[in-house]
């Protein structure tokens, strides 16, 4: 196979062709790696970053709904209760109308509440 060889070429000097073909190739490779793992850092960064907001954001509604349906719970529980506390407020309302009815007496000017 000698014969086709063309005169002047070495198989040396191909041989530093093919070494500095790969080494080009190579950084070419390493390059573009580098580029894709940069951007890809990147955009993971930019998606967690979302993901945090939108989680922060779901927490936040979360918390005004459980605030909304305490405060509900509270309200109706008060209801519930306001004629229980009607009837341990009449004692203690017709006490105080009676202690200020007996300081009127005694001071000119303070006048009981009307019930």
């Amino acid at each position: 196979m000698f014969w086709l060889k063309k005169e002047g070429t070495s198989p040396l000097l191909s041989k530093k062709r093919n070494l500095s073909a790969n080494i080009i190739i190579l950084v070419g490779i390493v390059g573009i790696a580098a580029i894709l793992s940069i951007l890809s850092y990147q955009y993971s960064i930019l998606i967690s970053n979302n993901i945090v907001d939108i989680a922060a954001y779901e927490v936040r509604s979360d918390t005004r709904i459980e605030v909304h349906d305490i405060s509900q719970i509270l309200a109706n529980k008060l209801e519930q209760s306001a004629p229980l506390y009607k009837h341990l407020l009449n004692p203690l309302q017709c006490i105080i109308t009676s202690t200020i009815g007996q300081t009127s007496l005694l001071i000119p000017g303070i006048t009981p509440p009307a019930i």
